[in-house]
């Protein structure tokens, strides 16, 4: 094998394929890209870790065919480092040599007949839909992160549906954890016509390798084969094995029949509940807040036995009944980072019941985050 590729037109991939690459499995090869000729101008490149698989078409000077599998942080390290835009690449034997003259780098090719091939999937009906919102619902619903509950597969997934509210048609996702839910919503046109079997469950993991590879400023594909959601976007294809099992029935928790609305700046919200969360706050674990509902002002407070108490005082317009309820407050600031709206709008009813969130215009993407007992 003998080629020749310029760096900027693979720097890009195979950083983002660190992740892929960097999950620890007991399976070696998968800390590997596989690196293929294709034809006499181009490689393949591709990743798997078992439950996203990635590949991609670059262009390259090709002299020789061949395939090697290359541990990808090393692979990446080198690239990145290397002085030079072009680079020669070769291999012989179980010897990958990078570069030439001054320069040259010599390592181990890995078997590459060990390396797990991607599901070949062919006639997907692709819907096609603008980057920017798959996006943005990909980064609001995998905000909320993923446990070790194997009995619970669902927690671990992104609930995805497609819907219709009146005569337009919408791509729905939710996610959850137990202790708060969030749903992002968008219209989509679609004039093939396309509906997928049913709803899916996608794992957060793979949603989250797969936002390093899309940018707002594209259209891309995607759909479902299988046990696979698929992403197409220029030359790149990303694979996401489903999750299996049921989610749990979640819009009656979004419902706000009943509930008290109250106009909060994002902005000064956001900050009061980190002052708060100094001293209720330890090593990066936080641990509840209490809001204090009472007429017309907020109260939130924080406590520690050991480090102390603070509290701090904001106006709002609430006429409702005096409550106090416990919340994470990490929730809280974890979510503002995602609202769009300059304002947000908190849905509260007692002490028991959820708070939701949503923003003051951008009905959109909507939060339900549990109390805490107090």
């Amino acid at each position: 094998m003998k080629l020749i590729i310029n760096k900027k037109d693979v720097l890009e991939c195979i950083s983002n394929l660190q992740g892929i690459t960097g999950r620890k499995i007991n399976l070696s090869i998968t800390s590997c890209i596989l690196i293929k000729t294709e034809s006499s101008d181009s490689i393949s490149i591709k990743a798997n870790d078992l439950e996203t698989g990635f590949e991609g078409i670059y262009p390259a000077i090709i002299e020789e065919k061949g395939t090697i599998a290359v541990n990808c942080k090393t692979f990446f390290e080198i690239i990145k480092e290397y002085p030079n835009e072009k680079i020669l690449i070769t291999k012989d034997n179980n010897n990958i040599k990078i570069g030439e003259g001054k320069i040259e780098f010599n390592l181990v090719s890995m078997n590459e007949e060990e390396f797990p091939e991607n599901p070949i999937i062919e006639q997907v009906d692709y819907l096609e839909i603008d980057s920017f919102y798959m996006r943005k619902m990909i980064s609001q619903t995998v905000l909320i992160g993923t446990t070790n509950e194997e009995k619970k597969a669902y927690i671990n997934g992104v609930y995805f549906n497609l819907t219709k509210e009146g005569e337009n048609k919408i791509i729905e996702m939710t996610s959850t954890d137990g202790g708060r839910l969030s749903r992002s919503k968008n219209i989509y046109k679609d004039n093939k016509n396309i509906s997928f079997e049913k709803p899916y469950i996608i794992p957060k993991k793979g949603l989250s390798e797969l936002l390093k590879f899309i940018n707002d400023e594209m259209i891309i594909k995607i759909g479902f084969k299988g046990s696979n959601f698929i992403l197409k976007k220029n030359n790149e294809k990303i694979t996401i094995r489903l999750l299996e099992g049921k989610f749990p029935e979640y819009k009656d928790i979004l419902k706000k029949d009943g509930y008290n609305s109250i106009i909060i700046n994002k902005n000064i919200f956001s900050m009061v509940l980190r002052r708060m969360s100094i001293l209720s706050a330890t090593d990066g674990n936080y641990k509840s807040v209490i809001f204090d509902f009472d007429k017309d002002k907020l109260i939130i407070s924080g406590e520690d036995y050991e480090k102390g108490e603070s509290k701090e005082e904001i106006d709002i317009e609430y006429k409702g009944e005096n409550f106090k309820a416990a919340f994470n407050s990490k929730f809280f600031i974890d979510l503002m980072n995602l609202m769009t709206d300059e304002n947000i709008v908190l849905y509260i009813k007692s002490k028991e019941k959820p708070c939701l969130i949503e923003g003051e215009n951008d009905k959109t993407f909507k939060t339900a985050i549990m109390p805490m007992e107090i």
